[in-house]
Parts: C-alpha cells; structure tokens; sequence
C-alpha cells in the first residue's frame, strides 16, 4: 500500500529560476506561406476580402465583406490549397460603440474568416458545414 500523506505537504524549496516560460517558437516558412495563401485569396476574390493579416504570429485572419460569407467560405472549402473542411469555433460579438458593431468570426486550423455587418445578418453555413446547424 502507498502512502500519499507526503502530497499534502508543500515544498517550498522550489527554485523558480529553474523554470521557463513555454514559449511556442515561430515556423518561418507556415508564417510566409500564409501570408502567401492569404494575398493569393485577397486577389482571387477581391470583392469580398477586405484585409488580409496574420495575427497571433501563425494565423491568418481574412476579414470580409458580409455579403461575402458564403463565397469565401466555399472557396476556402473547396480550394486545393486550402480545403478548410473543418469548423473548430464561431464566435458573435456585438460592439455597439462601432460603425459595424456586428463580429461573426470562423475559426479553423490556421485560419479565421471574420465578417462585419451592422445589422447583424449574416448568412446561414450549415448548407457547408453540418456542424454550424444551431437550430
């Protein structure tokens, strides 16, 4: 039989200049290709795309027209280069002290489709994604 009575006691000789921070480090070569990615999408659909950046270092953040949500988002899918077939998050946000205070944001690896809209409508993608049927 084990003894854990030791757990409960703290050891407070840790020294904490041994521990490091985690510190993801940049991939040159992705940072350069989605910046790429993200020109070429600009220009393939210039009607739509409003700015291209990366944020966090490695993700690309288009931001787009709201009448542009089912065109880049169809292209996005269905591209060779990029097949974003997957959805990992949808966030809304509502800032009412802007012109466009309406924020619909698409996240998936790498990459994040941001719409703005000052009524709020935006269209619906569960015809593209099964899992965005939040009815």
């Amino acid at each position: 039989m084990k003894c854990y009575a030791n757990l409960l006691t703290c050891d407070c000789s840790l020294n904490v200049s041994t521990f490091k921070a985690t510190v993801r480090p940049v991939n040159t070569l992705m940072k350069q290709n989605l910046i790429e990615y993200g020109q070429y999408v600009g220009q393939c659909l210039p009607k739509y795309v409003q700015k291209v950046q990366l944020t966090n270092g490695d993700e690309l953040e288009i931001m787009i027209h709201p009448d542009g949500v089912v065109p880049v988002i169809t292209f996005l899918k269905d591209h060779t280069n990029a097949q974003f077939t997957n959805v990992a998050d949808i966030c809304a946000v509502d800032v009412p002290t802007r012109q466009y205070r309406f924020e619909v944001r698409f996240s998936g690896f790498n990459i994040s489709v941001c719409a703005y809209d000052s009524s709020g409508g935006v269209d619906d993608m569960h015809m593209f994604f099964c899992c965005l049927n939040l009815q």
